[in-house]
């Protein structure tokens, strides 16, 4: 790298202070600092043949200065970026995935080393012109252009563009707000194609399917690689067989000691490919159908899920700890319990089959070929027997203590544990999260989750959202009436049973229905479900306490109720499985993995994907709206829940952002569904902690009777 600049340093300014609320006040301040004189304008145009034959690297003010000065002369079309970096602390092996160690990172640990920026120029024959920079994020001086060259307003591309924005903001830099992930737009266009059940259809057991999920993790994995996906859309990528070794290498680099050519080489080949990455992509997701869904939702989203990962999450550590020797007390009494009812062994599948098939119930967990007690199927069906919630709550007590979150490994630099928000990591398009999976505490222990001092939870929820957003994606006016303004439920209950209710009984307001005719709205919530979800008669019975034969007769009675809903359901499944996808709100695409006559499983998926993946949609809008309308006060989005956001902000702004977030919330909504009126529920009540509908001491009564916690 014979191109080194060493020029002189520039002076930096001081920005007038602005009318502005404190938390922005310090940003600009903190910014001040790393701005560029400019004393006077006198620009001389620069010749681009040299910055195209030349890599530059930038070790000094001045070099940045003219990197900088160089950017704004070129009309660019985007900016390929990669940073290489290494982390203060050790991470934490957390899997393995078919011989691949998976590893959490403390993101506030990061040490930035490199960036590479890629300016690309395409020109009037559609060839792109490139050119190469990289700057040594080890010098402060090289900050300040670097600040002002984020804030052009390109594309920055990007391949997982989240170790970039963790880099960035480590340097308190200005976070582009055009972002376009090479990452994300792949996941985005196989999106469904390697579930779980097709990489072994023939799974039955809960074993066979946790390998083939493994499996489908792994091919993802591997094909989302920068190298896999260079080699899929043609981009020549010249550190293809070297990229493990370069990669490492930064990792225990001597914080001090100069790069290799081999290395600085290295940094800028990642950010090239992914300039050269940007217009193929573009033209795949024109021809899928979805470049408004990545550009408007899912890019944006990349910055406000970052921004959610960087920020964390806040445990008591005391209640932590408490929390352990609770689980520790209640395992031995617990086994016990379930042992009488003739259950050994909650964590073996075999023996649960065994114990519900000798009660007649097993037929109720049946999945395909096989059948599943996970969590979700168990919840599903609480109330089948009182077993179930026993051994719900023994595996989540044997569970939690394995968990890391209680063991304080997870807590990063800055106490605040920070999960892993995977964006995309459900096939219809919703977040998932792990390491540690806080959202999946479950409700009685939410309190373990607590504000840093002189700030407040709160918490912001879409009521009955996806029962709304199929009356809309399904245009069904009836359903519609009855979701906009009040309970649906409630509303569907007093016609389903007007025969059975009294007239003073359906003029009750909502609150007070649900409260005195409770199992008559609980019923109404379980027909709307298992027809969204596909529910078969067999759960429905066993849901309702009914047997099979009454159960498709009173899901017939309520599909006649939407018949509308019904039959747009019906058609969904049909044209999706010709097509091979279904689409959501904003174009996004989940596929079908194998073509031919549909599944029950696909059957379902294409019916539930426009709705769950259409709420999804209008969510993460709703967040990205959010991030920006937050920093005004504060504010950070800790916890993305479902179809709700748990938020922390200032105490004296808690009234305020709760009422931003909310309004946030409907508009979004109305903008994509303008037929619909949501509701929104709003939990400020105990704001010292995250709870359920107010109820701060659910973590105390499930240390004390895990069963009894949330009654």
């Amino acid at each position: 790298m014979d191109n080194i600049h060493a020029k002189r340093q520039v002076p930096m300014p001081i920005l007038s202070k602005m009318a502005i609320s404190p938390a922005f006040e310090a940003r600009l301040k903190a910014a001040a600092k790393k701005a560029i004189a400019r004393p006077h304008v006198r620009v001389i145009p620069k010749n681009p043949e040299h910055y195209a034959q030349t890599l530059q690297y930038i070790v000094d003010a001045a070099g940045a200065a003219e990197m900088l000065d160089f950017a704004k002369q070129r009309p660019l079309s985007a900016m390929g970026i990669d940073t290489e970096f290494q982390y203060d602390r050790p991470g934490i092996l957390m899997k393995r995935v078919k011989g691949k160690d998976l590893y959490w990172n403390d993101p506030r640990s990061v040490v930035p080393l490199l960036m590479s920026v890629a300016m690309a120029e395409i020109n009037a024959d559609g060839m792109m012109t490139l050119y190469p920079f990289v700057l040594d994020l080890r010098q402060p001086d090289v900050h300040g252009a670097l600040g002002e060259l984020l804030r052009l307003p390109v594309p920055f591309v990007g391949h997982y563009v989240q170790a970039e924005l963790m880099c960035i903001r480590k340097l308190n830099l200005p976070v582009p707000q055009n972002i376009w992930d090479t990452w994300v737009a792949e996941k985005a266009f196989c999106l469904g194609l390697h579930h779980t059940r097709y990489e072994n259809a023939a799974a039955e057991t809960e074993l066979d399917l946790m390998i083939a999920a493994e499996e489908a993790e792994d091919k993802i994995l591997s094909r989302l690689s920068l190298t896999a996906t260079c080699l899929r859309r043609g981009v020549h990528y010249a550190f293809a067989g070297d990229k493990e070794r370069l990669q490492l290498s930064f990792l225990d680099h001597p914080r001090e000691q100069p790069f290799s050519d081999e290395q600085i080489a290295y940094a800028s080949a990642d950010a090239v490919v992914a300039a050269q990455l940007y217009l193929p992509q573009v033209q795949i997701a024109v021809q899928q159908g979805c470049l408004r869904h990545l550009e408007t939702v899912e890019m944006p989203w990349a910055v406000t899920n970052a921004q959610i990962v960087w920020d964390g999450v806040r445990v008591d550590p005391a209640l932590l700890k408490k929390l352990s020797k609770a689980c520790e007390k209640h395992i031995a009494p617990k086994q016990a319990e379930l042992a009488e009812m003739g259950l050994e062994n909650v964590r073996s599948p075999k023996q649960v089959k065994e114990f519900f098939q000798s009660l007649g119930l097993h037929e109720c967990f049946r999945q395909g070929k096989g059948y599943s007690f996970d969590d979700k199927k168990l919840k599903t069906f609480k109330d089948l027997h009182p077993a179930v919630p026993k051994i719900r709550n023994l595996r989540k007590i044997i569970r939690l203590t394995g968990d890391k979150l209680l063991t304080g490994e997870l807590i990063g630099a800055d106490g605040r544990l920070h999960p892993d928000h995977r964006q995309l990591g459900s096939e219809t398009g919703r977040n998932a999260m792990r390491w540690p999976n806080v959202g999946g505490i479950g409700r009685a222990l939410r309190p373990l989750v607590v504000p840093e001092a002189g700030y407040a939870i709160g918490e912001v929820d879409l009521s009955q959202i996806e029962v709304g957003i199929s009356a809309a994606v399904y245009n069904d006016t009836d359903l519609i009436r009855m979701f906009n303004g009040q309970d649906v439920y409630v509303a569907m209950a007093k016609r389903f049973y007007a025969d059975k209710l009294t007239p003073a009984e359906i003029s009750l307001p909502d609150e007070n229905f649900k409260k005195q005719c409770s199992k008559y709205r609980d019923k109404m919530k379980t027909y709307t479900l298992a027809i969204i979800y596909g529910v078969t008669a067999i759960g429905l019975a066993a849901q309702l306490g009914i047997n099979k034969i009454q159960a498709e007769k009173e899901r017939d009675r309520f599909l006649q109720m939407f018949s509308q809903l019904n039959h747009a359901l019906q058609e969904a499944a049909a044209y999706g499985a010709i097509r091979g996808y279904a689409y959501l709100c904003s174009g996004l695409r989940r596929h079908r993995g194998r073509s031919g006559h549909p599944s029950n499983w696909e059957r379902n998926w294409l019916k539930n994907t426009p709705v769950q993946g259409s709420a999804g949609v209008v969510f993460k809008v709703a967040g990205n709206r959010l991030r920006l309308r937050y920093e005004h006060y504060g504010a950070r989005i800790i916890l993305p829940m479902h179809d709700a956001f748990v938020f922390e902000c200032l105490e004296q702004y808690l009234e305020t952002v709760a009422a931003i977030t909310a309004e946030v919330m409907r508009s979004t909504v109305q903008e994509y569904f303008p037929v619909l009126d949501p509701k929104v529920d709003v939990n400020i009540k105990h704001p010292h902690c995250w709870n359920k509908d107010g109820k701060y001491l659910s973590l105390k009564r499930w240390m004390d009777d895990p069963e009894s916690a949330l009654r």
